[in-house]
């Protein structure tokens, strides 16, 4: 059986449906603040079977919902807390649980896509495009060599504001592949901080 409660279940099923979940909405808080789907330990394996058809729904609605895109605001507004002076255990725990989910959805992301670059005949994969669009809008280039990026890359890039505010910033892909490594780098492995290292590193070789 699942170790996800149903409050947990009820906050993935928002986050993965047809509706689009605000920036500013409590879902985030209580979805990041919850204690199980949030934490590495014996379940993993359970975890990661039991969000299996969430990932799929995430995949089919995030083109029209973008939430998995503030899934990574959120989620680097937390790392940015953890590598405060001293971070609080709460902050620590955050910040893992929205990395930990990050790192789900995205494998899922780059699996699925990886598996369907596959089976197109060979003359129908597209080819790698050495572009500065491309270099600038991912997470990791091998990942996205090996899957259609054109079908990832909406997954990670913020709609166009009127004041073009979101093509300003940097790609998400990026920030988030900086954001580990700032924290990867800059704080000290202690007991309260280990789960998290262990996270980045991890979300890291996803992206590879």
């Amino acid at each position: 059986g699942s170790d996800l409660s149903l409050p947990d279940l009820s906050a993935l099923e928002r986050l993965t449906g047809k509706a689009p979940v605000p920036h500013g909405d409590a879902l985030w808080q209580t979805l990041l603040t919850a204690k199980v789907p949030l934490q590495r330990g014996g379940s993993v394996a359970d975890l990661e079977q039991a969000t299996q058809n969430f990932c799929a729904e995430l995949l089919r609605n995030n083109a029209a919902t973008g939430n998995f895109q503030t899934l990574l605001l959120c989620t680097l507004d937390h790392l940015e807390l953890a590598q405060a002076e001293p971070a609080a255990p709460a902050q620590l725990e955050s910040a893992c649980g929205a990395v930990m989910l990050v790192t789900i959805f995205l494998r899922h992301m780059v699996e699925t896509l990886e598996a369907e670059a596959r089976d197109l005949p060979a003359h129908a994969r597209p080819r790698a495009r050495h572009t500065h669009a491309q270099h600038t809008h991912v997470l990791a280039r091998t990942a996205f060599d090996r899957t259609r990026s054109q079908d990832l890359l909406p997954h990670l890039e913020l709609p166009a504001s009127s004041d073009g505010a979101s093509a300003a910033r940097p790609p998400l892909g990026r920030q988030f592949v900086e954001a580990l490594l700032s924290f990867l780098v800059g704080c000290e492995l202690t007991d309260a901080s280990y789960t998290l290292h262990m996270e980045a590193m991890a979300a890291l070789l996803v992206c590879m």
